[in-house]
C-alpha cells in the first residue's frame, strides 16, 4: 500500500466520539442508507476496500434525511472514513454481501 492508497496523513486517533456516521442495512447487497441529519457539517466519505485502495470519495451535506449510496463493487469486507476539513472524525466497515 502505498500513500496514494489512503491520501490522508493520520497521526494518533482523531474520531469525533459525539459524532458516528453508520450505514444501514449492514449487510447489504451494496446499497446503503444513512442519516444526514447527524453530519456535523459538510464531511467527506471515502470508501476504502480492504487493501486499502479508495472505491468512492463522497462529499456528504448534512440535514437531507436519509440518503442513500450505492456501490458496485464485490462481495466483501469495506472500510470507510469520514473526514471534516481533512480531519479523520468517524471510521468503521460494512460488508456486502451479494
Amino acid at each position: 500500500m502505498t500513500s496514494e492508497d489512503f491520501p490522508y496523513n493520520v497521526v494518533g486517533i482523531g474520531e469525533d466520539d459525539s459524532f458516528n456516521l453508520s450505514f444501514f442495512p449492514n449487510p447489504s447487497n451494496g446499497i446503503f442508507y444513512y442519516n444526514s441529519a447527524n453530519l456535523p457539517g459538510s464531511v467527506q466519505l471515502a470508501i476504502y476496500d480492504i487493501h486499502g485502495k479508495l472505491i468512492k470519495d463522497i462529499h456528504l451535506i448534512p440535514n437531507q434525511g436519509t440518503r442513500e449510496i450505492s456501490l458496485s463493487v464485490e462481495s466483501g469486507l469495506y472500510f470507510f472514513s469520514v473526514l471534516k476539513e481533512d480531519i479523520l472524525i468517524s471510521g468503521g466497515k460494512f460488508i456486502v454481501e451479494k
